[in-house]
């Protein structure tokens, strides 16, 4: 399949007073855009092993930004190109197949600059969502340290309470304690009535 350039090698335009091919005209701006898609292909493949990697993060979003203002570059330039071709075209200096090239060119520029400007926007927006998920696991955290501080408090409470339920039933010779682990939060009730039959036997 031909390139969809090579009908454009024709098409000569005028800058600053100078007739420049086409082509010749856009190999800077289409050189430096490739060079930018294949450091953000080496970017992403640096994310998938580390995504947490800042710097690359960093990278990947002034990459972005980079191919945007590329793309919008090459759109300034083919519309401001656009008249002299249309007028080459009507005064029949030019073929049918190279002026729809020319009109392809302009179509897929435009297609860039958006594909560019969609790009640098869901990068923005997954960097923002990744921020929140990491505040809120941070609040997460946080809340879970202070509930497993208060379990602490609350076990050690619960199992002073055990050793002294233990040492009147002893005593009292009336009960036998046997099976029982730990105690939680989750058996205050529970351990209230055994309590208070603990504190009946004694």
């Amino acid at each position: 399949m031909a390139s969809k350039s090579s009908n454009i090698k024709g098409i000569t335009i005028e800058i600053g007073g100078d007739v420049t091919p086409l082509n010749k005209a856009l190999s800077s701006v289409n050189s430096e855009s490739k060079g930018i898609q294949s450091q953000l292909k080496a970017v992403n493949e640096l994310l998938k092993f580390d995504p947490t990697n800042t710097e690359a993060i960093a990278r990947k979003q002034e990459l972005l930004t980079q191919a945007l203002e590329k793309s919008k570059e090459k759109l300034d330039f083919l519309k401001k190109a656009q008249a002299d071709v249309e007028a080459q075209f009507k005064a029949g200096n030019m073929g049918e197949a190279e002026y729809k090239a020319f009109q392809t060119q302009v179509t897929y520029a435009e297609a860039s600059v958006k594909k560019a400007e969609k790009a640098v926007d869901d990068f923005g927006k997954e960097c923002s969502e990744s921020g929140k998920n990491a505040k809120g696991a941070g609040e997460d955290s946080e809340k879970a340290g202070k509930k497993a501080k208060q379990s602490g408090e609350d076990a050690k409470n619960g199992g002073n309470g055990w050793e002294k339920f233990g040492n009147m039933a002893k005593s009292a010779g009336k009960i036998a304690v046997a099976g029982v682990a730990a105690i939680g939060p989750g058996t205050a009730v529970a351990g209230k009535k055994i309590w208070d039959m603990a504190q009946e036997v004694g």
